[in-house]
């Protein structure tokens, strides 16, 4: 089968290849891919800033259907829409397995970065890992459904979003789009940040629900802010851009005893911020990444009751064979979120 591979290390090094069709297990299942997202994930790998276990096939934002089922594997048949979780291993033992937080085994790989992932004609995974998809969710949108629950669990999970609170998210890229989706869902007024070039993305948050657009490199964003919450701040600030620079500034946007949600990746540049403006203005930092079972539920809730539109989030969709355009594409922030159909 034709598969998009992170042949060996270093940047770069990423190429279509021939790949052997992989085989299931009693407990797994496969799947024909419809759709798998590009990630920044993915760009990482590409660009070698985070590791990985080449040779791979990379992505893991997939939704396909079912084509076999093992035998071992119970309430999955052969022609359900599905997506499947991003772990590649896990221990199933480990404190984080146990209590339900399996992005945090101290075993986990990944899927499309340590183990196979999705940008292939088949992906192979256990029947426990994979999401059922109701009718409403396309395999396009069904491949951004993995971001939804990360955003899901970030925002109602960790933070533990209140309505009628004022939330700024920085950074309207697809993550800021779906923190932002989820936000009005749960009664939040919603301030959107990004920069003029940003403009398109701005309007296209406005069209979501944004309560209020701001471009940091023309309007004063702290003023703005104060007009809105009688200059207490934000209660709320959710960092989505993955920029070093952003975060001090974000910071110094909240209310006294605010809470900080990072979920953009920066890959691993260093932020400097003055841990006496958090400490002495009562600052919870909150990092987050992965998602859990429970909120899954309410992402897929959200779904059905059209709460959030994943659709207006998809800019390109493109063959396998034009990954090297969707990938430059990422690379230059052009679009939103892009599709590889195998």
């Amino acid at each position: 089968m034709q598969a998009l591979v992170k042949t060996k290390a270093g940047p770069g090094n990423v190429e279509i290849c021939d790949f052997p069709e992989p085989q299931i297990k009693d407990d797994e299942v496969k799947i024909k891919v419809k759709a798998c997202g590009i990630c920044g994930t993915d760009m990482h790998i590409l660009h070698g800033s985070i590791d990985s276990s080449p040779p791979v096939i990379m992505g893991h934002e997939l939704a396909g259907e079912i084509v076999e089922v093992g035998s071992g594997v119970k309430d999955i048949k052969v022609g359900d829409r599905v997506t499947s979780e991003t772990h590649a291993h896990l221990c199933n033992n480990c404190l984080y397995c146990r209590i339900g937080y399996p992005r945090y085994c101290v075993e986990r790989k990944m899927v499309g970065r340590h183990g196979n992932g999705g940008f292939a004609e088949f992906f192979v995974t256990r029947g426990s890992k994979i999401t059922i998809l109701n009718d409403k969710v396309d395999f396009e949108s069904g491949a951004i459904t993995e971001p939804l629950f990360t955003v899901t669990h970030a925002l109602i999970e960790r933070a533990n979003i209140q309505a009628g609170s004022v939330i700024g998210i920085v950074g309207p890229g697809p993550m800021g789009l779906l923190a932002l989706q989820v936000a009005k869902a749960a009664g939040a007024t919603v301030v959107m940040v990004g920069l003029s070039k940003d403009k398109d993305r701005l309007e296209l948050s406005r069209e979501l629900g944004a309560d209020k657009i701001l471009m940091a490199d023309k309007d004063d964003v702290e003023v703005e802010i104060n007009k809105l919450t009688s200059d207490y701040g934000l209660d709320y600030a959710v960092e989505c851009s993955g920029s070093p620079k952003v975060i001090p500034h974000t910071l110094s946007l909240l209310k006294k005893m605010g809470k900080l949600l990072v979920i953009g990746l920066n890959g691993y540049r260093k932020v400097e911020i003055s841990t006496d403006h958090i400490v002495f203005n009562g600052i919870e930092v909150i990092g987050t990444v992965g998602t859990t079972a429970t909120a899954k539920e309410k992402a897929l809730e959200l779904l059905r009751t059209d709460k959030v539109d994943l659709k207006p989030l998809i800019s390109d969709v493109l063959p396998l064979s034009k990954w090297k355009e969707g990938f430059d594409k990422m690379d230059n922030k052009e679009g939103l979120k892009i599709i590889l159909k195998p």
